[in-house]
């Protein structure tokens, strides 16, 4: 699957205006617009394996540090390559990859090609993405979810400049090309400070009283404090005769000197209304 070529991220206008048409990119073009195109490769799978899987959620919201984690669990080789398989646009391109008809066959083969050598089969799913997704049957179908881990970040402030940067630059992980500039946008981070707020209520709604399997919350900061000792923890919940394994971080944390101007620049000029984004959030 080729990867190197580049084609520059659709902007809104012109996405508006295809969909009113009904006109649609190919998927060679859209996979080459994703902004993690690598996860659908090959080189990706993991080796084969056949039989049940045990799905596992990780419940996230956008920037909460979930694609940090997740690739920690993955590099342990146990866990499955937890990604967002439950995205819209993730799914077409799955649907191209395997050739697949509808969502069972695309889970059929991801669940050969993504599970640890226990079945183990991570989703990644941010709250949009779960209640969107129309096939929550199929997965009950298949056993359903064991365990769910809830990621959230602690430094709501942080999480809402992260995911506002990442919006105008179109680089959602530290590996993808920039393709904007960033420009401080105080109205900007308040909406996805309040989007992102209102994901974590709904989980805590959820997991609380209509998830049906156990579930563990982790923040953020604790696993970056100590990669390591989150990791054996989360590990021991997902599975409790979890072999020994090595956690090591392959992702860093995409923060920078932007980012800290752009906090404190919030701080000075942030408005009474507003102070809930400076407040830890605890759920």
């Amino acid at each position: 699957m080729p990867m190197k070529a580049f084609i520059p991220r659709e902007p809104d206008w012109l996405r508006a205006l295809r969909m009113r048409g009904g006109l649609r990119w190919p998927a060679w073009a859209r996979l080459r617009m994703h902004p993690y195109p690598e996860q659908f490769s090959p080189a990706m799978d993991l080796p084969p394996r056949d039989g049940p899987a045990r799905f596992w959620l990780m419940a996230t919201t956008p920037r909460s540090g979930s694609h940090f984690l997740g690739h920690l669990l993955q590099g342990a080789g146990h866990f499955g390559c937890p990604l967002e398989y439950m995205n819209p646009m993730n799914l077409d391109l799955w649907r191209h990859r395997f050739g697949a008809r509808d969502d069972g066959e695309v889970f059929d083969a991801l669940t050969r090609l993504r599970s640890g050598p226990t079945g183990l089969f991570g989703i990644k799913a941010h709250w949009n993405q779960w209640a969107g997704f129309s096939s929550h049957d199929l997965i009950a179908r298949r056993g359903g979810f064991e365990r769910a881990i809830w990621i959230y970040r602690r430094d709501l402030l942080a999480q809402a400049i992260s995911r506002t940067a990442a919006v105008q630059t179109g680089q959602w992980i530290g590996s993808a090309r920039a393709r904007g500039a960033k420009a401080f946008d105080y109205g900007a981070i308040v909406r996805n400070a309040r989007m992102m707020r209102k994901q974590n209520e709904h989980w805590a709604a959820f997991l609380g009283t209509d998830f049906a399997a156990p579930s563990k919350t982790v923040v953020f900061e604790d696993v970056a404090a100590d990669p390591e000792a989150a990791c054996r923890e989360i590990g021991a919940f997902l599975d409790p005769v979890v072999p020994e394994l090595r956690f090591e971080p392959r992702t860093t944390k995409q923060s920078d000197g932007t980012s800290r101007e752009w906090a404190d620049r919030f701080r000075h000029e942030v408005r009474p209304e507003h102070d809930w984004i400076l407040t830890p959030q605890s759920f």
